[in-house]
């Protein structure tokens, strides 16, 4: 995910809070002979994230404690770490999916369908003149180039040979039209797989969508907001409960996931 996002480090609380995207009028204009400089404008546009807090804690006898034969205490923490990272692995795909109806649409220029969204040739061509096609709020051209090619797993494969063949094949049967021998998709788009993407789990996920999305550093499709700097979760050991003898490690993730610019990304239905 951190390809694809936008990571925002310095949230410092909890209260929903606006994000901003240069989105809106900031082209330089030729200066007037009266010298006057042309205030520009930053847009919101509605872009918005809030934090959460994620948690789980886990707890160790006296007896698993004198018997941890299998390291299962030195493995605890670790764990526990892994965990929060699972949680924001589900939460940021999740939201990558969620609302897909009404964030990708042919009337905003980010969504294509058909058989000829299928991932191939044809298909990238179509979805990377829609990226190109797409105007900021000013009315202008983005001035900005898709990077990245997230796919589901089920994709992944067809995604890395379009990006590293660099001979085109026209097919068999005999013909005289010609056809091209060079594949000029190769190396042009960096391939993010997620198996979150095609997972039962995760409502809206699809074994033949794949998406173009711009750099997030220029242009973000979505972003991430942590609490204070803290890009990792906190795992502490901690006192069972005086009724019990043993100890627990806990740890807890503050992050936030919400979409922002939808001209940053051009979904692909990858079917008719």
């Amino acid at each position: 995910w951190r390809k694809v996002a936008k990571i925002n480090p310095n949230v410092q609380d909890f209260k929903e809070y606006s994000t901003y995207a240069f989105t809106g009028e900031t082209t330089f204009e030729k200066i007037a002979p009266d010298g006057q400089i042309k205030h520009g404008t930053l847009s919101d546009a509605g872009f918005a994230n809030k934090l959460d807090t994620y948690a789980k804690i886990m707890g160790l006898t006296r007896h698993d404690i004198i018997n941890d034969d299998l390291g299962m205490l030195s493995s605890m923490s670790q764990k526990v770490g892994r965990g929060a990272g699972l949680a924001l692995n589900l939460a940021f795909w999740i939201e990558w999916l969620a609302d897909n109806l009404t964030f990708y649409t042919t009337a905003r220029g980010n969504y294509i369908s058909g058989a000829g969204s299928v991932l191939a040739s044809a298909g990238l061509e179509a979805a990377h003149k829609a990226f190109m096609a797409q105007s900021g709020s000013d009315g202008n051209p983005l001035g900005a180039v898709p990077k990245y090619l997230a796919v589901p797993t089920d994709l992944e494969i067809t995604a890395e040979e379009l990006m590293t063949s660099t001979n085109l094949n026209s097919g068999s049967g005999e013909t005289k039209a010609k056809a091209p021998n060079r594949n000029v998709f190769a190396g042009k788009y960096e391939v993010v797989p997620s198996s979150y993407l095609n997972h039962a789990k995760v409502t809206g996920g699809s074994a033949t969508a794949w998406w173009l999305t711009a750099d997030p550093l220029d242009l973000p499709l979505i972003e991430v907001g942590f609490l204070r700097g803290a890009l990792a979760p906190t795992v502490e050991e901690v006192a069972m409960d005086p009724h019990y003898l043993g100890i627990e490690i806990r740890g807890y993730f503050d992050f936030g996931v919400r979409k922002q610019v939808y001209q940053a990304a051009v979904k692909s239905k990858g079917a008719a």
